[in-house]
């Protein structure tokens, strides 16, 4: 008799610490995917790739991957283009690339574009590139300028075969020789 009551004794302590142990773990904390932590974050991320007839190198301080999209921070993009001494190279605060359209998101940017032997500095506060329609667009406005010329746009637009095209009003100015 006694040992029947040690038995039931011990049979439902070790009930009463699963069901401690279930309910505890049923109130743990969200993990780290439901409290917005990336996937993966990476430092110091230096990447290079050839496609569409350019080569592309991406360098950045920091970069951080979560659902389709790649988010990094002090960047610089180098684009040139194979079939000609088109290329640019450009600085940006930070970014976002998303897989789906494969298209990069810049901000806060500064760089030089180069065409034709000619250099031009770029300053603008956000860039998106369209990889489907091959174009940069500057929808919050864009300087270009050299020594000899100044552009400033309202809102700009880069096509992959170089052509600048300004909407939203523009100021042009040059020097003659």
């Amino acid at each position: 008799m006694y040992r029947g009551k040690v038995r039931l004794i011990l049979a439902l302590a070790a009930v009463l610490a699963l069901a401690f142990y279930i309910r505890r773990d049923m109130n743990l904390m969200p993990g780290p995917a439901s409290l917005g932590m990336p996937d993966v974050s990476v430092e110091n991320l230096d990447f290079r790739r050839a496609t569409g007839g350019r080569n592309w190198h991406i360098r950045a301080a920091k970069a951080e991957h979560d659902s389709g999209m790649i988010r990094a921070f002090e960047i610089e993009v180098d684009v040139s283009d194979v079939s000609s001494d088109r290329s640019m190279s450009l600085r940006a605060q930070s970014g976002e690339f998303a897989e789906r359209d494969y298209s990069l998101d810049l901000r806060s940017l500064d760089g030089t574009l180069f065409q034709d032997g000619r250099s031009m500095d770029v300053l603008a506060p956000q860039a998106n590139y369209e990889r489907s329609l091959d174009v940069w667009r500057f929808e919050q406005g864009v300087e270009l300028w050299d020594d000899k010329s100044y552009i400033n746009g309202g809102a700009a637009s880069i096509a992959g075969d170089g052509v600048l095209s300004i909407r939203k009003g523009a100021y042009v100015s040059w020097t003659v020789e």
